[in-house]
C-alpha cells in the first residue's frame, strides 16, 4: 500500500471495485506513471484490442469529459495505457480511458499499447483509502471533475 501522504496532491488515482469480490482498490496511477518512467517498476507491454462496444462502455462508465477529450493532440494518443491484470482473466483499464477513446472514435483504431500490473503486486501501488487523508483526496478530486464538466457546459 501507498501512504497518500507521500503523494503529490495533483497525482490522479482510480477508484475501482470488483462486482465479484466487492473488494474497492483505489489505483496511485501516478505513482505507478513514474515508477515506469524512472525504471523503478519494470511491467511487460503488451498490445490490447478493444471492441466497439467496450469503446462504448468506457464512454458510458468511465468518467469520460469531452473537454479532456478536445484537448487530447495525435502525440498523446500513442501513450500506452495502464490495465490491470486479474488472477481470474479479466483486465480492468485503470489509465489511458480518454486516449483509448479518442484513438477509436477519431482515427479508427482500437488496438492500443498497454503496461500490464499483474494481481499479485495490486495491493503494492494502491492507496490505502482507509485512511483520512486519502479518502479527502478522493473525494476532493471528485469534486473537481464536477466543478470542472459543469464549467465546460
Amino acid at each position: 500500500m501507498i501512504d497518500p501522504d507521500k503523494l503529490p496532491p495533483t497525482d490522479e488515482c482510480f477508484t475501482y471495485t470488483r462486482t465479484d469480490t466487492r473488494k474497492t482498490y483505489c489505483f496511485a496511477v501516478g505513482a505507478i506513471i513514474r515508477a515506469i518512467r524512472t525504471g523503478k517498476l519494470i511491467l511487460p507491454l503488451h498490445r490490447f484490442d478493444f471492441r466497439p462496444a467496450d469503446i462504448e462502455h468506457i464512454e458510458k462508465f468511465h468518467g469520460i469529459e469531452r473537454v479532456k477529450l478536445n484537448v487530447l493532440s495525435s502525440k498523446h494518443l500513442h501513450i500506452p495505457v495502464l490495465v490491470v491484470q486479474w488472477n481470474d482473466g479479466q483486465q480492468t483499464l485503470i489509465d489511458g480511458n480518454h486516449r483509448v477513446v479518442k484513438r477509436a472514435r477519431k482515427l479508427g483504431l482500437f488496438t492500443v499499447e498497454a503496461y500490464v500490473l499483474s494481481e499479485p503486486v495490486v495491493d503494492d501501488w494502491c492507496i490505502d483509502i482507509t485512511s483520512t487523508s486519502a479518502l479527502m483526496k478522493i473525494i476532493e478530486e471528485a469534486a473537481q471533475k464536477v466543478f470542472t464538466a459543469e464549467r465546460g457546459k
